[in-house]
């Protein structure tokens, strides 16, 4: 008929969230000795820094070919296993509001724990300082070469229980000349830094002993005229609760 209308509409490209050159690493130490290279990750620490000021979600994959397909996606990023022994390379897929998405990596590592020995000597004393009855003054490295084991790099700090250990707080900062008994906790630490910026550890137990002095009791008066001589007889006595060890003196 030769009629004819214009019109307008628009055409919008949204834009990806921009993760291009991230290098995502997120490194844990090994769970438990022996070191098999296998750990549980809460991939989900990651989120903010593969974010960073945009927003969006975030599925992780076993891989990047994964990731690429969106095929078996990690349903639980928070206690994700690592599938490969030691370092894998995960697929990351970040969707933006508007539904474009951007594909990059994380690279999961397990870092080895030290090897000490566990099974230190106990350090045992007399009481012989009577200020404070039941503990005695300490060097809580004696052990230190036998714990290290040869194992290279290894730095040590001495806490008082294993929640102090585990939490870094209320360090022994005077382990050669520690007073106390009982039980204190080493950390055994070798160079290998985790995501949290800590060092891979085990803790060891170093048990302190602290044995009562003997009571010394006189029975009697003993008179000798100057010039004679008499025998004493000594009469052994057994005390509780620890008998006195060999190295205890009078």
């Amino acid at each position: 008929t030769g009629c004819s209308a214009t019109t307008t509409f628009d055409l919008i490209i949204n834009l990806p969230v921009d993760i291009r050159g991230q290098n995502n690493r997120l490194t844990l130490c090994d769970e438990a000795l022996p070191n098999d290279q296998f750990t549980t990750f809460d991939l989900t620490v990651m989120n903010a820094q593969i974010l960073g000021a945009n927003t969006g979600t975030i599925t992780y994959y076993p891989s990047v070919a994964q990731a690429q397909a969106g095929t078996n996606p990690i349903t639980n990023p928070t206690a994700y296993i690592n599938a490969i022994a030691a370092v894998q390379t995960l697929g990351v897929v970040v969707t933006s509001a508007d539904g474009c998405i951007s594909i990059t990596t994380l690279t999961i590592r397990v870092e080895p724990l030290p090897t000490p020995k566990t099974d230190p000597p106990a350090l045992i004393a007399c009481d012989n300082d009577q200020t404070i009855i039941g503990t005695e003054q300490f060097d809580l490295t004696t052990n230190l070469t036998y714990i290290q084991d040869g194992y290279p790099n290894l730095s040590f700090e001495y806490y008082p229980s294993v929640a102090d250990a585990v939490a870094g707080t209320n360090e022994i900062l005077n382990p050669t000349t520690y007073e106390g008994s009982g039980i204190i906790i080493i950390k055994v630490m070798n160079n290998r830094i985790d995501f949290f910026g800590e060092n891979c550890y085990q803790l060891v137990e170093q048990e302190l002993i602290v044995n009562p002095l003997p009571v010394v009791e006189i029975t009697g008066i003993n008179e000798i005229c100057l010039g004679t001589s008499t025998t004493l007889t000594a009469t052994a006595v057994s005390y509780s609760p620890l008998s006195l060890p060999t190295t205890c003196s009078m």
